[in-house]
């Protein structure tokens, strides 16, 4: 059977698209360069998935699910990346697939960015101060 695309690199092109620049202003635009967006399946998180078949090991010739954007920094970059390196958007877009916009790191950077950008959630939002009031008011002093 043929494939379908010549290389992993074509795949990755062929399914995702160049943010319109109507999305530019609402941050699809990173370094001076737009974002990548996959265009296919994605998880309840977001984030772009890629079915690939194995091709080496006990499991050879099973469909098994990857990041696109992982797929996206081993075939452009060639960097390797194991099950403990998460893959950091410099653009804060889960759909991003651009090369340029992405980064492996550890996921100490990765909460740092998330949280430096205003991306993490949390339980408590808003100040810590505000978050002690609120909980001082929730409660009466017994005299």
């Amino acid at each position: 059977m043929p494939l379908r695309y010549p290389s992993m690199a074509d795949r990755l092109i062929a399914n995702s698209c160049v943010a319109p620049i109507s999305l530019w202003s609402a941050g699809y635009w990173y370094a001076g360069e737009p974002c990548w967006l996959w265009l296919k399946q994605r998880d309840r998180h977001g984030y772009g998935r890629l079915s690939r078949r194995l091709t080496k090991g006990p499991r050879k010739g099973q469909p098994v699910n990857f990041g696109a954007h992982r797929v996206a920094v081993r075939t452009f970059t060639g960097r390797y990346l194991n099950s403990k390196t998460p893959v950091m958007h410099a653009c804060n877009n889960r759909e991003c697939i651009n090369p340029a916009h992405l980064s492996g790191g550890t996921y100490r950077k990765n909460n740092r960015q998330t949280v430096r950008d205003g991306n993490h959630y949390s339980g408590f939002r808003g100040s810590r101060a505000a978050q002690q009031e609120a909980v001082a008011n929730d409660f009466e002093v017994i005299a």
